[in-house]
C-alpha cells in the first residue's frame, strides 16, 4: 500500500497500510513469534505517513514503536540490525 500509494499518490493508501500495519502489530501477545516483525513494519508505515502527511503523532507514534520491536528482537536475531536501522532511520 505505501509503494502503491507513491506510485499513484492516493492518499487514502497509505492510510490504509498504517490502519493494517496497527492491526497486525496489536494482534497477539509479545511473545508471538512475529510481533517484532509487525511492529517494526508498522512504526516504518507510519514514518512515510509522517513524511507525506507531516503529522507529528504519526512520528510520535512511529518512535514508540520501533523500540518495541528491537526490544522483543533477541541479540542473536538476524533481524535485529534491519529493526536497528528502522528505528534509526525514524530518528
Amino acid at each position: 500500500m505505501v509503494l502503491q500509494h507513491q506510485c499513484f499518490g492516493d492518499p487514502a493508501d497509505i492510510h490504509k497500510a498504517v490502519d493494517i500495519h496497527r492491526q497486525a502489530a496489536t494482534l497477539g501477545t509479545n511473545s508471538h513469534t512475529r510481533k517484532a516483525q509487525y511492529l517494526s513494519n508498522f512504526g516504518v508505515s507510519l514514518d512515510s505517513k509522517c513524511k507525506f502527511f507531516g503529522e507529528g503523532l504519526d512520528l510520535e507514534n512511529a518512535i514508540l514503536a520501533h523500540p518495541e520491536a528491537v526490544d522483543l528482537t533477541s541479540t542473536d536475531d538476524v533481524a535485529l540490525p534491519g529493526r536497528l536501522s528502522n528505528f534509526g532511520i525514524c530518528l
